[in-house]
């Protein structure tokens, strides 16, 4: 858990400021899907020049951001719980950053707040989109390289054929292509 963002909010109370530090929270959190999304389509680029470094590196940043977010999850955790309490709702109730939008009395307040919600929701899509793309690229490749294993198999051990008298033999059509040597 994020200690230096939690620690001051046990001490608020007024609505006010939990919707500044809710709106600080969320600024963060667009941040962290941009970079994101700019991780993801650096993963395709990495997938189609089918560099291993390129893959590690990705994939390092990818639980990098994923570990930021879910820290940044847990702080605004906090401060939803404590605007939860401000508000008189019960713990079991969601906070909605739709109906916070009307009840911020300061109009810049609700209007960035109203451009968190939105910008989220954007990028989220974003992200699942491109997530799905990179993971469709990654299936295809991995079928990709599993037909040319079975393709190197083929080559390799040919498969065996019966003759019109019913005697067995060996395909060797398939087996002049390559040497078992390599």
């Amino acid at each position: 858990m994020d200690t230096k963002h939690n620690d001051y909010l046990h001490e608020i109370q007024d609505e006010g400021t939990l919707y500044t530090h809710l709106i600080q929270n969320l600024d963060r959190e667009i941040l962290f899907q941009q970079s994101l999304l700019q991780v993801l389509d650096d993963e395709l680029s990495v997938l189609t020049s089918a560099g291993m470094r390129g893959i590690e590196e990705t994939n390092s940043q990818k639980e990098t951001l994923i570990n930021e977010t879910r820290e940044n999850a847990s702080t605004r955790k906090v401060i939803l719980d404590q605007l939860k309490k401000t508000l008189g709702l019960q713990k079991d109730q969601q906070v909605m950053l739709s109906a916070c939008e009307g009840r911020i009395s300061d109009k810049t307040l609700a209007g960035r707040l109203q451009n968190c919600r939105r910008t989220l929701i954007n990028l989220m899509e974003r992200v699942q989109i491109n997530n799905q793309r990179n993971q469709e690229a990654i299936q295809a490749a991995s079928a990709s390289i599993q037909g040319s294993l079975y393709f190197l198999k083929t080559m390799l051990f040919p498969a065996a054929n019966y003759q019109k008298t019913g005697q067995y033999s060996q395909n060797h059509a398939q087996g002049a292509f390559i040497s078992r040597e390599g």
